[in-house]
């Protein structure tokens, strides 16, 4: 039944964010006779399960009081069961700062009690619920509020606690500040098939933003060339820079081997070597007067190439991985960039597979990016390398390496 209430339930905040996964019988929320209880239902659909567990006869009073900050005329509905989960009482609570109560005279056991709004215009409406058999003064809170502030990403916040009981809620969410963000400036110029990037800085907590900036549009025109490949920006870059040219002018052939010539020469361009005046080739396989006679010449006196053996260099033969490794790797070494970084070649089934005088190469050049695993198993060391990945690893190499 329903009657005239006597307990005022008092709200100290306006806002909670429940605890508890209370929306079952058996995940009820377990409740003490003579305290107060701060809740919540999300929507319509939403239901609150409570149980007490009294030790023998008593006649309890049920109180419920919805949040006069939070809710405007929304039905409640309070319904209690015993222990087998027949219904012994209910009632409806409407109307804005409502209160209702009911008496009810109960045998020792366990008992439940349902909440649930009936309709909902917030995303959480608030209540109070209360069991007291009159033995003892109803518990009032004392709570002390604990903010803690917002920053840019997270919302602030207010902890409740009672300085006497230990009982909690969150309420008073601020939103997050947002960042504060200064001027874009440019950290990288953009250039010809590569990419700018420009960053900015919150003034508030000192966080980064960066986004690119379109790569120049070259001279370049190449029909084979899609704008999105993952080697495009490589060969842009190298064409720009004059490292390599197209096969033909429309046409710069990614899929195409690279010789051990051309990368000779392309090394050359690097080094931005004059090598006019190198004559004298040693290596039989290279006659005077070819357009990679020189650069080989001066790769080989400068102590950046050597021989294939027979007095060779094989101009014409595909240059492998480990042997484009071992080219970086010996003109880093003699410039006198940094070539400590080592890999841990074991993770790579066919690591057994690279000759001895590349290990040291590979390692290198693995560990320093410029090349990877074929799989996330193999190296594969042995495999001749196209234009379009030399043109990225040439890329990579003068823009983070040759510095």
């Amino acid at each position: 039944s329903t009657a005239t209430y006597t307990f005022t339930l008092n709200f100290k905040a306006t806002e909670y964010c429940e605890k508890e996964n209370n929306e079952k019988y058996g995940t009820a929320t377990e409740m003490v006779l003579n305290h107060d209880y701060y809740a919540s239902v999300n929507d319509a659909n939403d239901n609150d399960y409570f149980k007490v567990t009294v030790s023998s006869s008593k006649a309890l009073t049920v109180v419920f009081k919805n949040n006069p900050f939070e809710n405007d005329n929304d039905l409640w509905q309070v319904e209690i069961y015993d222990q087998k989960i027949n219904k012994i009482a209910e009632f409806n609570v409407k109307g804005f700062d409502a209160q209702e109560e009911c008496h009810i005279s109960v045998n020792a056991g366990t008992y439940y009690i349902h909440v649930k709004a009936g309709r909902s215009y917030y995303s959480w409406n608030t209540y109070r619920l209360q069991i007291n058999d009159g033995t003892s003064p109803i518990h009032q809170h004392e709570y002390v509020a604990d903010v803690t502030k917002p920053t840019c990403t997270e919302k602030g916040y207010t902890t409740y606690t009672c300085s006497d009981c230990g009982d909690s809620y969150v309420g008073d969410y601020v939103k997050a500040l947002g960042h504060k963000w200064g001027k874009w400036k440019v950290t990288s110029e953009p250039d010809v098939g590569k990419a700018g990037k420009e960053t900015r800085k919150c003034s508030r907590c000192g966080a980064k933003d960066t986004r690119k900036l379109a790569a120049l549009p070259g001279d370049a025109a190449f029909t084979d060339v899609p704008d999105d490949s993952w080697f495009t920006e490589g060969a842009l870059y190298c064409n720009d820079k004059g490292y390599m040219a197209g096969v033909a002018a429309d046409r710069f052939a990614p899929g195409a081997t690279l010789t051990r010539a051309m990368f000779v020469t392309i090394l050359a361009k690097i080094d931005k070597a004059d090598t006019s005046n190198y004559i004298g080739v040693p290596f039989k396989d290279v006659p005077a007067g070819k357009w990679y006679s020189k650069p080989v010449m001066w790769a080989y006196a400068s102590g950046y190439a050597s021989g294939t053996g027979g007095g060779n260099f094989s101009p014409n033969a595909a240059i492998t991985r480990e042997t484009l490794a071992q080219f970086f790797y010996t003109y880093s070494r003699i410039k006198g960039y940094n070539v400590s970084k080592t890999a841990n070649l074991g993770k790579y089934s066919d690591s057994y597979r690279i000759s001895g005088w590349a290990r040291n190469a590979v390692s290198w050049a693995v560990a320093c990016g410029l090349i990877s695993g074929t799989s996330a198993t193999t190296v594969s060391p042995k495999s001749t390398a196209t234009r379009a990945q030399v043109a990225l690893i040439v890329m990579n190499y003068v823009e983070n390496i040759a510095q």
